[in-house]
């Protein structure tokens, strides 16, 4: 993958969120993942590149059984430049220099020291959790653990999905949007920024309470009302649900049928190991689908083929894992829709399957 990735080409470069690769993993095949803190410039000055690059230079390694050097131990007990070699010989120089910019930006408002913040990030906390925020489109996303990270590829066809649901909204207004397994709800946040005002009344449930105490903050931060009686504005809720209970659908009932259902469901199966920044930090129930992967999307199926689930002409998009495309498709197909599509991600693997309800 190159260094620097443009999700958009030219219109995403205008929105001003170009995402830089580093020290994030996708979660079926753990390929860098972009994140850069709200507002921060991608480039970095010669000198703290320069600076790095000597840190790094300087690491030794050492024998099994030596006793530590400073470069060797515990982060919590070495110098901000001891540290600083550790991140270097952990992520590459250019990606320290670039995270060592925005933590120096992050320690500047007053939130903890370098020190403390570069011994979180060696310690192989993720940097978004570390930062606070995650861009996702033009919205900065609150984070913090356990709730899943946003991964850049979440937001290239949330983006793509907006402009096919662009159509939709002239014809039938508003529509109604479920997210199942929301997260920190920048699915449906995302939709509700890009699409009219006035045209959207999205829903999002999570089994987990963190993060939809996470997406009722992240709504409110961006400025999207769970209810309102202004018809002008696009709304957002979240609540605690969990969409493969039998009572899920009795549940949601009053919300039914749906003209658009999205998840980025669990896909990765049980016996895949992962990088221990994933595992020690992610929550495992956002990760695992069961030994194949695909547990959710039998469940989401199975909704799906309820009638009056589904609005006529409804849409459905599914975040997948990139080997996951045959037999997602067969299950919606199984369930009684059509038109069925599989969407790529910016590096060319199979992302998301998106089918429509007949009419």
């Amino acid at each position: 993958m190159p260094s620097h990735l443009n999700l958009n080409g030219a219109s995403r470069a205008a929105r001003g969120r170009v995402h830089l690769e580093i020290a994030r993993q996708s979660r079926d095949d753990w390929t860098s993942c972009g994140v850069r803190p709200a507002g921060c410039s991608l480039h970095t000055s010669p000198a703290v590149t320069k600076a790095v690059a000597a840190a790094a230079a300087a690491a030794v390694a050492v024998p099994h059984g030596a006793p530590l050097s400073p470069s060797r131990r515990p982060p919590r007990l070495m110098t901000s430049a001891a540290l600083l070699r550790r991140l270097a010989s952990n992520i590459g120089r250019e990606e320290a220099a670039q995270e060592l910019k925005w933590l120096r930006q992050h320690a500047s408002g007053g939130h903890d020291s370098l020190q403390n913040l570069l011994a979180k990030r060696v310690a192989g906390q993720p940097l978004q959790y570390i930062l606070g925020s995650q861009p996702f489109g033009d919205l900065d996303i609150i984070v913090r653990p356990p709730v899943l990270i946003p991964r850049p590829e979440t937001e290239h066809w949330t983006f793509r999905l907006a402009d096919v649901l662009a159509h939709k909204v002239r014809s039938r207004s508003p529509i109604s949007v479920l997210d199942l397994g929301t997260g920190t709800g920048c699915i449906p946040l995302l939709l509700c920024h890009l699409l009219p005002q006035g045209t959207v009344r999205a829903h999002g449930f999570d089994i987990s309470p963190d993060a939809v105490a996470l997406a009722t903050e992240n709504a409110a931060a961006c400025k999207t009302p769970a209810v309102t009686n202004d018809r002008r504005v696009n709304t957002f809720s979240a609540s605690l649900a969990d969409f493969a209970s039998a009572r899920f659908r009795a549940e949601i009932a009053h919300l039914l049928p749906c003209d658009v259902l999205t998840s980025n469901p669990p896909y990765i199966s049980t016996s895949e190991p992962l990088p221990p920044e994933v595992r020690d930090w992610e929550d495992h129930r956002a990760l695992f689908a069961g030994s194949s992967g695909l547990q959710c999307y039998d469940v989401i199926g199975n909704l799906l083929a309820a009638p009056g689930f589904l609005a006529p002409d409804g849409v459905v998009a599914l975040e997948i894992g990139h080997t996951q495309a045959q037999p997602v498709r067969d299950i919606l197909a199984a369930a009684g829709l059509r038109d069925i599509e599989i969407w790529q991600d910016p590096w060319g693997k199979d992302r998301t399957v998106v089918a429509r309800s007949g009419a």
